[in-house]
């Protein structure tokens, strides 16, 4: 997605990008998509096979388990589904990617802030994107090389609790900061000679602000809902960091709630930014 928004904007703006920085952008974008490709979506907040399989398969069993409800002190990780054997190679690519996620959006970063040609909105966005891209690999970071260089397949459920509000809510922030990208492109190609005085320092600062209190505003609400369903002895996770649609199927509780708050988070983020790119680029 990143990689598909960075590249309309270069080719379909009025304002092109210098050839080297295209290349440099381009090249750790396609690693960032490869390392989520590996790490699945971690953006993914409502799972209709989970829930289904919860409502038609497990519905009795919980019932039946519910005298024995308890919060659970520790969650159990397994690292990546059907490699939990294959871990010798791992450690080195995990290592290997997040050392290049790292550096590559920290150069961007760096280039962005010390180079004063390019304090332009374009390129502010681009540094938003490159610090939601850090965010989600640093939630992500310490229980996945913790699983895999370690062996501490052990967390901690406000841990765990932590972990899924912070990689959620840095992805619901890299889909608006793409929607802004796109606002941007318009605002340049439909307005060009107002583009300065809408665009201005306070309105893309007010545009960062506003992005960042919309995550933790939609995700403050799921910790919550979690905290409040019975767990009957369920506590092992299927990947090597915390997802609410892995979290969701340990409770022996009614989970209506969360399925219908999850489906709300995901149609008025990812599903509605979807929408409104397309159409930004459609006009």
């Amino acid at each position: 997605m990143s990689i598909l928004m960075v590249a309309i904007a270069q080719f379909s703006g009025m304002r092109p990008w210098p050839p080297e920085s295209v290349t440099f952008v381009f090249f750790f974008l396609s690693v960032q998509e490869a390392f989520s490709t590996i790490m699945s979506s971690h953006w993914t907040i409502f799972n209709f096979q989970g829930s289904t399989d919860l409502v038609e398969g497990d519905f009795d069993m919980k019932n039946a388990n519910s005298s024995l409800a308890f919060l659970p002190t520790a969650f159990i990780l397994v690292g990546i589904p059907g490699l939990e054997t294959e871990h010798t190679w791992t450690p080195i690519l995990f290592c290997l990617m997040y050392f290049i996620i790292f550096l590559g959006n920290g150069t961007i970063l760096h280039v962005i802030r010390t180079d004063t040609a390019l304090h332009q909105p374009m390129y502010f966005f681009l540094a938003m994107l490159a610090l939601a891209e850090v965010g989600v690999s640093a939630s992500t970071l310490p229980t996945v090389l913790g699983v895999f260089l370690l062996g501490a397949t052990e967390i901690g459920f406000d841990a765990c609790l932590l972990q899924m509000f912070s990689i959620h809510s840095f992805s619901i922030t890299e889909s608006a900061v793409l929607l802004a990208m796109s606002v941007d492109r318009f605002v340049a190609i439909c307005n060009p000679l107002r583009y300065t005085a809408i665009l201005t320092a306070p309105c893309i600062c007010g545009t960062g602000a506003i992005i960042g209190l919309r995550s933790i505003i939609l995700m403050a609400p799921l910790p919550m809902l979690l905290r409040r369903l019975p767990f009957c002895g369920h506590n092992t996770l299927s990947h090597s960091y915390c997802l609410h649609p892995n979290l969701i199927h340990l409770p022996c509780g009614d989970i209506s709630i969360n399925n219908i708050y999850g489906l709300f988070i995901v149609s008025s983020t990812f599903g509605l930014d979807s929408l409104l790119i397309v159409v930004s680029y459609g006009l």
